[in-house]
Order: C-alpha cells, then sequence, then structure tokens
C-alpha cells in the first residue's frame, strides 16, 4: 500500500515540478545554438538532455523514452513541452523499430540518449548509428556547454544549468565509434 502511494504521488508531482523548474529556468538561459538542422536523428549524451529540453520544445522533434517509471515522468514533461515521445523497451521490439524507421521516413527528428537508458556513460549504443545508416540519414551528435551547472553524482552526470548561465547547443555531423 505504501509503494502504490508514493508512486501516485511521485508520479503525479515530479513532473509538475519539473515543468515548473524547467520553465523558470529555461527563460533565465542564454542559448546559442550551431548547426541544428530539422528532420534529422540526433544523439545527445544522457546527462546533457535537461538544458536541450527549453529551446527545442514545440519543434515536432521525437524522443525516445525507455518503458518504466522514470520514463513515465520524462515523457509527462517532454509531452507538456510539445515534444513527440516514442516508448520503447530494451532490446527493442520489431514493432517499435517499424515506428521509428516511419517516423524518420516521413521527417521527423528523432532523438537517442546515445549511453541511455542506463549507461555506461559516454559509451555510444549502436541503436542511432543503425537508423542513421539503415535510413541514409546522419547522424547528427548534440554538444552541450554550460559555463555554470550542478553536476550530480549520478551515473550519468546528469547536469542542471544554475539560472542565467550561457548555454552553447552545437550539432556535429560526425561518425560515431566504441
Amino acid at each position: 500500500m505504501k509503494k502504490r502511494l508514493r508512486y501516485y504521488l511521485l508520479s503525479f508531482s515530479a513532473p509538475i515540478l519539473s515543468i515548473i523548474v524547467l520553465y523558470i529556468l529555461g527563460k533565465s538561459y542564454r542559448y546559442k545554438i550551431q548547426g541544428f538542422k530539422a528532420g534529422m536523428i540526433y544523439g545527445l549524451w544522457h546527462g546533457e538532455m535537461f538544458p536541450l529540453i527549453f529551446p527545442f520544445r514545440g519543434k515536432g522533434i521525437y524522443v525516445l523514452i525507455s518503458k518504466g517509471f522514470d520514463g513515465d515522468i520524462l515523457a509527462r514533461v517532454l509531452k507538456f513541452f510539445g515534444f513527440n515521445i516514442i516508448r520503447i523497451s530494451s532490446p527493442i521490439y520489431p514493432s517499435e523499430v517499424a515506428e521509428i524507421k516511419g517516423k524518420i521516413l516521413s521527417g521527423y527528428g528523432i532523438v537517442f540518449a546515445l549511453d541511455g537508458p542506463v549507461g555506461p556513460r559516454l559509451y555510444v549504443k549502436r541503436g542511432a548509428n543503425y537508423f542513421s545508416n539503415f535510413i541514409k540519414k546522419p547522424l547528427l551528435m548534440v554538444k552541450v556547454n554550460v559555463d555554470k551547472k550542478w553536476k550530480f553524482p549520478v551515473w550519468d552526470g546528469f547536469i542542471i544549468p544554475y539560472p542565467f548561465s550561457s548555454i552553447k547547443i552545437s550539432f556535429l555531423e560526425k561518425p560515431f565509434f566504441n
């Protein structure tokens, strides 16, 4: 009973608090964005996703999110900010592969957390490269540079920029190898 209550409280309150914090902080940031192209395959590091939400809200981008409690919270937050969501399993099922391919071929941008959902940190998994090669569309690496930030002691080194920080976001076309 206590677990169920905790689950419902967190699943209700965490997205609301996240949306408020993201909106307030997002308004305070100074963004410099270089090399963005719509309708591409984007690869980012799991720990650098926070500063990317606010400037790319409402652009029709699809984000791949794992099924599970953490994914539920993230999906609600991203939907609020105008992102489209594709929930995926690990490993990805053929029906999920078909949905992702369909979105890419229809010209939508797709976001992959290259090292997500559980790491290891900064280790590129094969999903984004697979789709990039199969569809013959380049994979754009999203690089985030923040002048001042909190860095959390978690597996992905999750960052939240301080209020009024300068954030440089670069989209680089490059191959990945491990």
